[in-house]
């Protein structure tokens, strides 16, 4: 398969999973798939977070246990969209493999179908169950390779650090040395770019938090921190 059609799969199962969180709010009530209840504007739809919130809150369906895998996907999806994005094989596989089963759960638990009975195509359906399996099969390898890394590790490696990968989501991406600039995951193979954090000065992923530029997740609430002493200066110089 092309790196085109590795793009294109994964638009189409991130459109299809978002399309089924709505579908499921729209059994509930009709508005609830437009963004304001009170005024329903049928030219804009929710978001794939509000459809979360609202099945959670509303319909009390919980989606703990596939949200990472789930946003994952979407945030790949958003990267094709917006930005020049390469995707290999394995990439693709581990982002749908990881979700086929939520889509199976939910729609035999909410929507009374099965994934089998909307995928029309014989030969299409077999492909997502060797997807399935072939991704089953990489997550106990993937496993079985941090175990052995943590249990093992050598003189060369006592900085060796495994955090979560930020295109699959899940802890396989490998941090072998202070001075390493990428990281591989075990699980999809995704190679991501490292930062050294400018409070602690551990290395993590430029994919695992973005938002406060320069601070790991671990820090990141100093962050928060940092912007309202900004704040304060910029207010207080304003008003002297």
């Amino acid at each position: 398969m092309s790196a085109t059609n590795y793009k294109f799969a994964i638009l189409h199962v991130a459109q299809g999973v978002e399309l089924i969180l709505k579908e499921r709010l729209r059994q509930e009530h009709w508005v609830l798939i437009y963004d304001k209840v009170e005024k329903p504007d049928k030219s804009r739809t929710i978001d794939f977070e509000t459809a979360v919130t609202r099945l959670q809150g509303i319909c009390n369906i919980s989606l703990t246990k596939y949200i990472d895998g789930l946003r994952g996907l979407r945030n790949t999806r958003h990267e094709i969209e917006h930005y020049r994005v390469s995707l290999s094989g394995q990439e693709a596989a581990t982002l749908i493999g990881r979700n086929i089963p939520f889509l199976m759960k939910f729609l035999e638990d909410e929507l009374k179908t099965t994934l089998q009975e909307r995928i029309k195509d014989e030969e299409t359906w077999q492909e997502l169950l060797e997807i399935e399996s072939v991704f089953a099969k990489a997550i106990e390898k993937a496993h079985e390779e941090k175990a052995r890394m943590c249990n093992s590790r050598e003189e060369d490696q006592e900085y060796l650090r495994i955090v979560e990968c930020p295109l699959c989501g899940l802890d396989y991406l490998v941090i072998k040395d202070k001075r390493d600039q990428e990281a591989e995951c075990l699980l999809c193979k995704h190679v991501s770019e490292l930062e050294e954090c400018i409070r602690c000065h551990k290395l993590f992923s430029t994919g695992e938090w973005l938002e406060e530029g320069g601070l790991c997740a671990d820090c990141a609430p100093y962050g928060e921190e940092r912007h309202i002493n900004q704040y304060l200066e910029i207010l207080n110089a304003a008003t002297e």
